[in-house]
């Protein structure tokens, strides 16, 4: 049921540490990692990833860290998570969730997420249908960059954007394929300043 193993280490920055990972399955569809973190500098640090995966046509995870820290006082976390799922042969929902208290928070405490520095949050989430002449999809997105101070702010973001696209067409006696497209969409983008609807 639990698979354990603690890790000792030491750095300039967060002094003495002793980082546990513990291996756990729920269900053979849902398994994950918690980790409990010992700094000697910055105190205790607490977080979990999780993963679901019961078929092809429905994963999905998450992952979470946090850290109050002694030295400075500063309460830090991320966040990241995704999201598939298909509902038949027609529709299919899709997300991802990045968020994080500050660029730096990933390099200072390595786990398991593959992000170290992040410049950017990426956050976006779509429903997609499909028949078999069009795809529809209808989307929100948003980006923010690193800005001065260690904070996020909105840079670009799509609330919401539609997008219809056709199966290619054959015109009789026409030796081409044609495709349709189209989209609607609701924008901000913060080198323009306001939100502009195309």
């Amino acid at each position: 049921l639990l698979r354990s193993r603690v890790i000792p280490g030491y750095d300039n920055r967060n002094g003495g540490s002793l980082r546990s990972n513990t291996l756990f399955n729920i269900t053979p569809a849902l398994y994950g990692k918690l980790f409990l973190d010992g700094y000697t500098e910055q105190g205790f640090a607490a977080g979990s990833e999780l993963e679901y995966q019961p078929s092809s046509e429905s994963r999905g995870a998450l992952y979470g860290y946090h850290v109050g820290e002694d030295q400075t006082g500063r309460d830090r976390w991320t966040v990241l998570g995704s999201q598939y799922q298909a509902f038949g042969s027609s529709y299919a929902f899709q997300g991802r969730l990045q968020a994080q208290s500050d660029p730096d928070v990933n390099n200072n405490y390595v786990r398991s997420n593959a992000f170290r520095v992040t410049p950017e949050l990426v956050n976006s989430a779509a429903v997609v249908r499909r028949t078999v002449l069009t795809t529809t999809r209808i989307s929100y997105a948003r980006s923010d960059t690193g800005v001065t101070g260690g904070l996020f702010a909105r840079a670009k973001e799509s609330s919401p954007r539609v997008d219809w696209q056709t199966s290619p067409l054959a015109l009789p006696k026409v030796p081409a394929l044609f495709t349709l497209t189209a989209f609607a969409d609701n924008s901000y983008d913060r080198a323009r300043g306001f939100q502009q609807h195309s």
